[in-house]
């Protein structure tokens, strides 16, 4: 008898052991497993997986989804787990995590990022930069369990005080398990049983974290949303350049004021991005991290960004080249109106720092259709040397010293430089 009992709980185990051996299922995505696919949306397939990209490539090494696109997972069945191998670590362009998750837990580690949760359809978006994958990994299960789906309406929000009006971010869950919130640092914000996220009016960054256990019907869930509050600067408009001083670009487009962000640290070229600012008379409140260096140079000036990259102009491009300096393309001639208005021109390019209101960012351009910045400076502050520069004089002059015009053909003195024009 207990010969017997040994063996059926023994077939019993087995059967239980092979069931959940067959119930889960793991797809490997690769780029050679299909055809190259150039700047467009696309869909793949495999072992009854479908990848949706909005837009992106896929390349000999890689698939892509760019920046601000989607990369929708679906299948007929559970999806438990996906890993994302990138070719750049954390958020920088091309790593795992300028993805966030439409639900589940989405974590990442160096060129690794992994979702987990329980759903047929799960949505990334590529919302910081491009994503590049060199590998995704899908895991699929037949079980039954529900994903506990624990989703705030926004996983990352900033506020500058007195210039965003703080709106509190959403809360929605599946499960029909109890779910607990708390607040990593209450001196910024706090969280209700219930969800409901309040400022605490201190400076700095709190995460909130929703959690949820297991039950029969449903897996536990988890979920974080990421408050940073910032105190803003004071910045007067100016009306003369001093060499070493720090300034922000503003513009004021209808009823909205905006003023130029910094790109991030890995960045090597791009358009400046915008953020709000609250003008008050000559003054605006802005969060600082956006200012520019000016420095004067021999006639000209140079600008440095608030990552310590000098800007500079490249071929026909309009956006800014950042480090990496080029020769002449560095230099700047900056004058500013009666009335506040910025011209602030690349002297070897001949184009100037406006505003895209299409583009809804800052570039430099050779027309005059977008909109020119005002200058700010942090209100208060000295200058490194407190030196005026000149201009760059824009005159051309031929070996006699005899002014010339701009299609002359021969060697041309201008600016202290010789060249030989044809």
């Amino acid at each position: 008898m207990k010969q017997t009992f040994t063996h059926f709980l023994f077939t019993v185990l087995s059967l239980c052991f092979c069931t959940v051996a067959v119930a889960t299922t793991t797809v490997t995505i690769s780029p050679s497993d299909f055809a190259t696919v150039s700047s467009q949306s696309y869909e793949l397939t495999k072992d009854g997986l479908t990848i949706k990209v909005s837009q992106g490539t896929v390349g000999k090494d890689f698939f892509s989804c760019f920046k601000n696109q989607t990369l929708e997972l679906s299948s007929d069945i559970f999806i438990k787990s996906v890993e994302f191998t990138c070719t750049a670590s954390g958020t920088s362009k091309y790593g795992p995590g300028c993805f966030e998750a439409s639900t589940g837990n989405y974590t990442t580690s160096e060129k690794v990022g992994t979702w987990a949760g329980s759903s047929k359809s799960v949505t990334f978006t590529a919302s910081l930069n491009q994503v590049r994958m060199t590998q995704i990994v899908v895991t699929l299960d037949e079980s039954s369990a529900l994903a506990a789906n624990l989703v705030w309406g926004e996983r990352n929000i900033s506020f500058v005080k007195d210039v965003d009006e703080f709106e509190a971010p959403s809360f929605s869950k599946a499960t029909n398990a109890a779910v607990t919130f708390s607040s990593d640092n209450t001196s910024v914000a706090t969280v209700s049983p219930t969800g409901e996220i309040s400022l605490a009016g201190g400076f700095g960054t709190a995460v909130v974290t929703a959690s949820s256990p297991a039950n029969e019907q449903y897996l536990a869930g988890e979920a974080t949303c990421t408050i940073t509050y910032i105190k803003p600067n004071t910045y007067t408009l100016a009306d003369k350049i001093e060499s070493g001083k720090k300034y922000i670009l503003v513009v004021k487009t209808g009823a909205d004021c905006l003023v130029a962000k910094t790109l991030g640290a890995s960045a090597s070229y791009g358009y400046l991005p915008v953020g709000k600012a609250k003008a008050t008379g000559d003054d605006v409140l802005a969060a600082p991290g956006g200012e520019i260096t000016i420095t004067g140079q021999a006639g000209s000036y140079k600008l440095t960004d608030a990552e310590g990259r000098v800007m500079w102009m490249s071929g026909d491009y309009t956006s800014f080249q950042l480090g990496g300096e080029g020769t002449n393309d560095v230099e700047w001639s900056i004058s500013i109106s009666a009335d506040g208005v910025a011209t602030i021109t690349n002297n070897a390019k001949g184009k100037s720092i406006q505003y895209s209101t299409a583009h809804k960012s800052f570039g430099s351009y050779d027309t005059d259709t977008d909109v020119f910045p005002y200058l700010y400076t942090v209100k208060g502050t000295n200058a490194i040397k407190n030196v005026s520069v000149a201009p760059a004089d824009r005159r051309k002059f031929n070996l006699l010293g005899q002014p010339v015009s701009d299609d002359f053909k021969g060697i041309v003195i201008s600016n202290g430089r010789m060249t030989v024009t044809k």
